[in-house]
């Protein structure tokens, strides 16, 4: 999959160079609600049940427009996610911090964009559960993350525009739970810092 996101933003620059396209750049951060899909119990029998955990996610972009009303956004976003956790009777917080790479094909109506794409995430940190209880990258959470985007952003103004998107895995995120899937809801500001054409 990394292979696959890497043919994707090749060809994504091959655009950039090869055609007279308009190219938007720029930062962009907001509120990241995460939470983790409850599967099926794959250790233990006692089930692993899951609330929201409230973070956030910060990074730039790149939009590269190839038709009237089609673009292409390549974006590069560190993503705190994870959810909270009651376990055995004992509350906690998984933190599953990632770097995420989506991939978008946007759709252009005037201020607003609607888009999709895939997303591939690579795991930073080691998976922990505060406060005190931390497993093995290859045991308790996947470090690659793959997951499908839908979302529009609207611009506000000549440089500054919100974000609204939700992500969902499409593969399992733990080794605990087999069928077990991040999910996240972010809505967030963006800021265009300069625009080629």
């Amino acid at each position: 999959m990394k292979c696959l996101l890497l043919v994707v933003f090749i060809l994504t620059f091959g655009i950039v160079f090869s055609q007279d396209s308009f190219i938007n750049y720029g930062l962009k951060a907001g509120l990241n609600i995460s939470n983790i899909k409850e599967g099926s119990q794959f250790i233990f029998s006692e089930p692993m049940n899951y609330t929201p955990r409230y973070a956030f996610h910060a990074g730039v972009y790149l939009d590269v427009n190839i038709k009237k009303h089609f673009s292409i956004r390549n974006e590069i976003l560190l993503s705190l996610q994870g959810a909270r956790t009651t376990f055995f009777g004992f509350s906690s917080v998984e933190n599953r911090n990632y770097m995420n790479m989506p991939v978008l094909f946007q759709y252009h109506l005037k201020r607003l964009n609607l888009y999709a794409g895939p997303m591939v995430g690579i795991q930073l940190n080691r998976p922990t559960m505060k406060p005190n209880v931390e497993f093995k990258p290859n045991f308790a959470s996947r470090t690659i993350d793959v997951a499908l985007c839908i979302g529009a952003n609207y611009r506000i103004g000549k440089n500054w525009g919100v974000d609204i998107r939700y992500q969902n895995s499409i593969f399992q995120s733990s080794n605990f739970t087999p069928d077990a899937q991040d999910r996240v809801f972010q809505a967030g500001f963006f800021y265009r810092l300069k625009s080629i054409n």
